[in-house]
């Protein structure tokens, strides 16, 4: 059985998130679901704490960078034979 890998890695500037969040899924839409949401979370969390106001233009290059930090892998699960 193949799951999906999600390694979703935090912005810590020039350096490497050394402690990503990491998130197993057996469902592929499970998985994007996750994702989508999370997405949106950590930008939505951005823009409340902006002090400026943030456009549409913003908001679309933030979700950019955001997807940006995503590593998908599919690995296999050996239990599920």
């Amino acid at each position: 059985m193949i799951n999906y890998k999600v390694t979703y890695y935090n912005d810590c500037g020039a350096w490497v998130d050394p402690n990503p969040t990491v998130k197993i899924f057996d469902l592929h839409d499970d998985m994007t679901d996750w994702i989508m949401e999370e997405v949106r979370r950590r930008v939505d969390d951005i823009v409340e704490n902006s002090f400026d106001t943030v456009s549409e233009e913003e908001r679309s290059g933030l979700e950019e960078e955001e997807y940006y930090r995503i590593k998908i892998e599919e690995v296999i699960n050996n239990d599920h034979q």
